[in-house]
């Protein structure tokens, strides 16, 4: 059975085409009998092509389901009882998840989403981690994304303490390697992918839409005008879930006061979020709920479960006033005719990263002018897709064709994570 679950996947799984031919045809055998026989060649597939189906055969279906027995990973398909029931509601769901740590988690029905920028400020990193912390506390599981900032503060404080645990939702399949080790207690990874396949800039739209398909409502907690959270804020929306955002008052940031301005609510504490979403819910133990954000313990965040910490403003040395008695310094030499004169370096970019890493090969012809944009990022050091899209300031899509025009061009790759850097 399961290798008719994992052969549905990979033809037509997080397609809408999925639960509409599931529903007419009831069961996996008979549903891939109808895949196999091309039944629905110009019916409910739509312009999903049928040959999808024969591109992965049973014995490649058995090899995964040995691959994930071996590892300890486990498969579950969408009748079971571990798959999340709120991620079966949306109209494109996985036909197949892929599980690692504490399976009873995903039978929590009541989840809440913690996500934002990789790049958080301390405050809102430590709010994050509280946050984690109170809702898991209280009974409700936290989802997130894993990555840096953000989304691993909450997963931290929802991990290290006995409650509703955390969801880590990740944008690439399992492998052996880097997954070896089991994962933070009251923790459990969950993946759409097949184990092995690596994280591309396309995958991580598709992870978001299962973040805040898992999830009763999504809290961004910072995110920058065009921040890689606020794809995960519009699928909550199209899915009918709500959206929430801290203050304006504790905690701002511009992608939340333009996620305030399309209706999202503020809220001023973790409990606003439970009641909101729980009305009939009264946890046992409050814990943490209804402590404001601006009132949030300091020094939490230390590091994140990839090893990166959260920013820290520090504020500019002032400057000294030039002695009077000292000789003004000479003017700089007037650069010779045809030589090339260095520009200044730009006062935020930090001293350990102003050598820029020069190209290994020229840029392909015919780029986009987003491509050539990610390209000129990247000569500073690899950086997340997220990143980038701060950075530039392009909307998160245009950013992600690019990297993956730069993919096709075999001028980047793209490593577990969404990690870019040149080649």
């Amino acid at each position: 059975m399961i290798t008719a679950w994992l052969r549905i996947h990979y033809a037509i799984g997080g397609k809408a085409a999925f639960p509409k031919m599931l529903q007419k045809y009831h069961t996996a055998p008979d549903l891939c009998r109808a895949l196999e026989t091309r039944a629905e060649a110009r019916g409910l597939l739509g312009r999903n092509s049928p040959d999808r189906f024969f591109e992965f055969d049973a014995a490649m279906a058995q090899a995964t389901e040995r691959l994930c027995r071996e590892n300890g990973w486990r498969i579950v398909p969408y009748p079971s009882d571990c798959y999340p029931a709120l991620l079966r509601r949306i109209k494109d769901p996985p036909a197949v998840l892929f599980v690692r740590g504490d399976i009873e988690i995903l039978k929590n029905p009541r989840t809440v989403a913690a996500v934002g920028t990789r790049t958080a400020s301390r405050k809102a990193a430590d709010a994050a981690v509280m946050l984690g912390e109170a809702l898991a506390g209280a009974g409700v599981t936290v989802v997130s994304g894993g990555a840096n900032g953000v989304d691993s503060a909450a997963a931290l404080g929802a991990a290290g303490v006995s409650g509703a645990g955390c969801v880590t939702v990740l944008g690439r399949g399992f492998d052996p390697a880097p997954d070896a080790g089991p994962p933070a207690e009251n923790a459990v990874f969950v993946t759409e992918l097949f184990p092995g396949l690596s994280g591309r800039a396309f995958n991580f739209p598709r992870r978001n839409r299962v973040i805040s398909g898992i999830s009763a409502g999504t809290v961004v907690m910072e995110a920058g005008g065009k921040s890689g959270s606020l794809i995960t804020a519009d699928y909550a929306v199209r899915q009918g879930r709500p959206v929430f955002v801290p203050d304006a008052a504790s905690l701002p940031s511009p992608g939340c006061a333009a996620l305030i301005a399309k209706g999202a609510k503020e809220i001023a504490c973790p409990r606003d979020c439970v009641e909101a979403l729980f009305p009939d819910f009264h946890p046992d133990t409050p814990g943490s709920l209804s402590v404001r954000w601006a009132e949030a313990p300091r020094g939490r965040y230390e590091q994140s479960f990839y090893g990166a910490g959260a920013r820290e403003y520090i504020p500019p040395e002032p400057a000294t006033p030039p002695d009077p008695s000292s000789p003004p310094e000479p003017p700089p030499p007037e650069p010779v005719c045809g030589e090339e004169v260095s520009p200044p370096i730009k006062a935020e970019i930090p001293p350990e990263r102003r050598e820029r890493k020069p190209l290994t090969r020229p840029l392909p012809e015919g780029l986009s002018p987003e491509a050539r944009a990610v390209t000129a990022a990247l000569t500073e050091g690899p950086r997340y897709v997220d990143e980038l899209i701060d950075r530039l300031g392009l909307p998160a899509p245009q950013v992600q064709i690019a990297v993956t025009e730069l993919e096709l061009e075999d001028a980047v790759t793209v490593g577990p994570g969404g990690r870019v850097s040149l080649r």
